[in-house]
């Protein structure tokens, strides 16, 4: 049985005064939202469905999970109205939570249920452009793309491990791929494909160094706080919004952290919480890339059911800039045969942890998936190797 959630529309407008003459004229600011950092989801989707143009729906399962399951935010966030869809979408991915549209005439009908679910049909959402779905992290979508600089029987090989029913699930023939997901993951994907043909060589990528900008003050860690404790402080000095899930709000509570009154550059905080973070076994993703710059936290068993921002970097060195993120790259080879490499690396990438995944588009092209740290050793033995087999 599914529980629609009523709403009451309004709309926010600003008191209109005709300027005097030769005036300037004063612009109200546009109408912002605050999501509570103690809100449920519920709640929150609430405050999206007051705003109009889009009805929720769900079953009672479904209902009494999301009045239980907290945003996980560490601090109010404000937005504009017109960004409240991507914060909201953020925070439903992560606590795994999908939505599907069963009506995209306005106004537009979702269905909220859990990742994977089996028994939800196909999107009736199909977008014709692959760059317009990078703040939807929890609408699935259907898109067909064409690959023609991939041979067939590689495209087919290659996707054929993504692919994850209920999560992003993947069809390929001939040089199309059919592609069913998140928007950010299928967009991100379609992405990293695209840079694999020269004329397209990843220029379009964004840039973690455009999210992760330089923080407003040092960070002071004194006596034994907890990791918790660490990233609160973080997201004060910070534009970055981190979201946690319960698992891993109650892990980072537990875990101190020893310091003898450390003080972290401002240009440096950024590296140091990442890499705290994947020292003790969290991974991150970047759930809304602009504002608001929502970041999540998690346990590496989710890795592969949220996104991983496509980056393009020059050197295995600079993945340590954000270690605890969760990226997917491209490689181009010089001399060794990327098509051996999937098969001669697997002990490697067993130990680098089993959210890493390496696969071949051709002889001399590679893309590795995982957490930045992981990949580091990855990256490096394969630089190492091909430089030496010139």
């Amino acid at each position: 049985m599914l529980a629609p959630v009523s709403a009451s529309l309004f709309a926010l407008t600003a008191l209109h005064v005709p300027p005097a003459l030769g005036a300037d004229v004063v612009r109200a600011p546009a109408p912002t939202v605050t999501v509570q950092a103690d809100a449920m989801l519920d709640e929150v989707l609430r405050q999206l469905v007051s705003l109009g143009d889009q009805s929720v729906t769900y079953e009672r399962s479904t209902s009494e999970a999301l009045q239980a399951t907290s945003c996980g935010l560490l601090a109010d966030v404000s937005v504009p109205e017109d960004r409240l869809q991507p914060l909201v979408e953020g925070l439903l991915a992560l606590q795994g939570f999908a939505l599907t549209a069963v009506r995209v005439e306005a106004p537009r009908v979702l269905v909220v249920h859990r990742a994977g679910d089996a028994r939800i049909d196909p999107p009736v959402f199909q977008v014709e452009s692959w760059d317009q779905l990078e703040d939807s992290a929890a609408l699935r979508v259907s898109i067909t793309q064409s690959f023609p600089h991939l041979e067939e029987h590689t495209l087919a090989a290659m996707l054929r491990p993504l692919s994850r029913k209920g999560i992003l699930e993947i069809t390929a023939e001939e040089d199309r791929a059919v592609f069913v997901g998140s928007g950010v993951q299928v967009a991100d994907l379609i992405a990293v494909l695209r840079s694999l043909n020269p004329d397209h060589p990843g220029d379009e990528f964004p840039s973690p160094s455009d999210f992760f900008t330089e923080a407003s003050g040092p960070l002071v860690i004194e006596g034994s706080p907890s990791l918790l404790d660490v990233l609160v402080d973080y997201s004060r000095i910070t534009d970055v919004n981190p979201s946690l899930t319960a698992k891993a709000r109650e892990s980072l509570a537990e875990t101190r952290i020893a310091s003898a009154g450390d003080v972290v550059a401002r240009d440096q905080v950024h590296e140091f919480v990442s890499e705290l973070l994947h020292v003790h076994g969290f991974s991150t993703a970047i759930l809304c890339f602009s504002e608001p710059r929502l970041l999540g936290v998690f346990s590496r068993e989710r890795s592969r059911m949220l996104r991983r921002l496509p980056v393009r970097l020059e050197s295995p060195e600079e993945l340590s800039r954000f270690a605890s993120l969760e990226i997917i790259m491209p490689l181009a080879l010089q001399t060794l045969d990327a098509r051996q490499l999937p098969t001669t690396l697997r002990p490697l990438l067993a130990d680098a942890g089993p959210s890493t995944s390496l696969f071949s588009s051709g002889r001399d092209r590679l893309v590795l998936g995982g957490r930045a740290a992981d990949l580091r050793e990855c990256w490096s033995f394969i630089a190492e190797a091909d430089g030496e087999a010139r």
